[in-house]
Order: structure tokens, then C-alpha cells, then sequence
């Protein structure tokens, strides 16, 4: 529900928002629903971007800084990933990486890259181990892939990348 004068951007297909008097709902994805429970409520469609990392990163508001675009992993304690694995990764602040055997066209999930979320909660889907962290990683444009109608729609594809830190759940900086 939303309600007077607020604004909201629906990311989610499964979506139902109840707008009441001069509320804004923006759906970025298509399957959301919204109803306008007030003649002053406004719902606001954008046409939907193409599925290509620029539509990519569009659609869920990623911005884009010095032709870098920041993405966020769920990690283990330890930096780790894929743990126990041949396509274990470790992920510290200030490590550079580059995936060994970059296949994006493999599929969605699986080997042949690395994947990011353009918000470190969409990670959540992915890992949910007790003592994880999230990170922020700078990645440029031209590493990243998208699939076309992805199971996924928050989530990418990467080559290489930046690690800069670790952030909390909402995507703020954590300083020791």
C-alpha cells in the first residue's frame, strides 16, 4: 500500500500495490499490478527497456560511474564463493578478478561467469548461509552480459571485476 504522497518503484513481477491519495507508483518490470484506490493516485509504465546490459542497467537504476557500473555479491566470512567447488572464488576488498573460462552464452546460471546483482538484497536469492557478507564490485559495461527474458531479471553476468569494499544489505559502504 501506498499512500499520499509517495513515490514508489516496483521491481518485482509479483508486485500488488494499492496507491491511496496522492501516491506514485513506477513499475519497472511488467507483471507488477497496481490499482489506484484514489483519483489523485498516478501508476507510471515505462516502456521496457530492451534485454541488453544498457537495458540492463536502465531498468534497475544502476548508475554508471567513469564507464564503471557497481554490482554486489553475497560472499561468505571468508570472501568466498562457490566453496568447495572447481569454481571456487574469493572475493577480499581490492582484489581484481577475471573469470579463467568466460562463457556467458552457457546459460543463466552455472559456470563460464560470474554473476552480480544490481542490489545487494537481490543476492539474497542466491546464498542465505549464516555470516555472509555483502560486497560492491566495479565492473565495466563491456564485461557484462545479459540474457534475453532471464529467470533472474536483477542479476548479470560478468568477466572481470573490482572488488571495493563490503556494504551492508542496503548497499551502504560498512568502514572499520
Amino acid at each position: 500500500m501506498a499512500w499520499e504522497n509517495s513515490v514508489s518503484r516496483i521491481f518485482s513481477q509479483f508486485a500488488e500495490v494499492e496507491l491511496y491519495g496522492g501516491s506514485v507508483a513506477i513499475l519497472q518490470v511488467s507483471g507488477a499490478v497496481a490499482s489506484q484506490q484514489s483519483r489523485y493516485a498516478t501508476i507510471v509504465s515505462p516502456p521496457a527497456p530492451e534485454w541488453t546490459v544498457s537495458g540492463w542497467i536502465e531498468r534497475d537504476g544502476v548508475a554508471e560511474i567513469d564507464g564503471r557500473v557497481i554490482l554486489y555479491k553475497r560472499v561468505s566470512a571468508r570472501w568466498q564463493t562457490q566453496e568447495g567447488t572447481p569454481e571456487e572464488t574469493t572475493w577480499p576488498p581490492g582484489a581484481t578478478l577475471e573469470h579463467r573460462a568466460w562463457a556467458p552464452e552457457s546459460g543463466e546460471c552455472g559456470a563460464g561467469k560470474y554473476h552480480g546483482c544490481s542490489r545487494p538484497y537481490f543476492c539474497d536469492e542466491f546464498r542465505k548461509i549464516t555470516g555472509d557478507r555483502y560486497i560492491a564490485v566495479a565492473v565495466r559495461r563491456e564485461d557484462m552480459h545479459a540474457w534475453e527474458n532471464p529467470e533472474y531479471p536483477h542479476k548479470i553476468a560478468f568477466r572481470a571485476g573490482e572488488v571495493l569494499y563490503e556494504v551492508d544489505r542496503h548497499g551502504k559502504q560498512i568502514k572499520e
